[in-house]
């Protein structure tokens, strides 16, 4: 079985554990066959790889671990896949959830990529075929230069986003949402310090 306890990686003692992160990895990518992950959000070390992410492995070992623990997790981070929320919610009732950043940056693409689908839909619909073609030509092949970051874009790339830009103050807006929140995820220090960004 491929449950590693907390003894037998790096002896992390549970007592101190106060914010934990929950994740997963695939053991073959595209197979859809995942390895739940526990770690120790102040140390940055594994404390339990446990042989699957279903709900049933992971209330187990968070039984195993006992009340006392539990209830002194002040934070747990996770993707926000409900399975991983209801346990939290359930086991550790003084923790706050917190949703991991990579996840948030890939529902905030999501989100871009679906408003930049729907755009270029409502251009097709466009009675004026000047407009029409306009707009087209400035959404066409536009995905990498919306999604990427703006700092890693080549000067081909850039000068597509500049032109999406032109024809949708929409997407133009939401890219730039986009690039405020990751460079408060690459710069700040707290999610407070975030949250106040944001604000000004």
């Amino acid at each position: 079985m491929l449950t590693l306890q907390a003894s037998q990686i790096n002896e992390i003692d549970l007592s101190l554990v106060k914010r934990i992160g929950i994740d997963e990895i695939a053991l073959v990518k595209g197979q859809g066959n995942y390895l739940a992950i526990i770690v120790d959000l102040y140390k940055n070390q594994p404390i339990a790889i446990l042989q699957s992410r279903r709900s049933e492995e992971l209330r187990k070992l968070f039984e195993e671990w006992g009340s006392v623990i539990l209830f002194q997790v002040e934070e747990v981070s996770i993707d926000l896949w409900s399975p991983y929320k209801n346990i939290v919610m359930e086991l550790m009732p003084n923790a706050d959830i917190t949703a991991e950043r990579f996840h948030v940056m890939k529902q905030v693409t999501d989100e871009l990529d679906t408003a930049r689908k729907l755009e270029k839909k409502s251009a097709e619909k466009l009675d004026n075929q000047q407009e029409k073609k306009r707009v087209l030509a400035g959404l066409s092949k536009s995905k990498y230069s919306l999604l990427k970051n703006e700092e890693s874009l080549n000067e081909k790339q850039k000068l597509k986003l500049d032109l999406v830009k032109s024809v949708s103050p929409n997407l133009a807006n939401m890219h730039q949402l986009k690039e405020d929140l990751r460079n408060i995820f690459e710069t700040s220090k707290s999610w407070g310090d975030g949250v106040i960004k944001m604000l000004d």
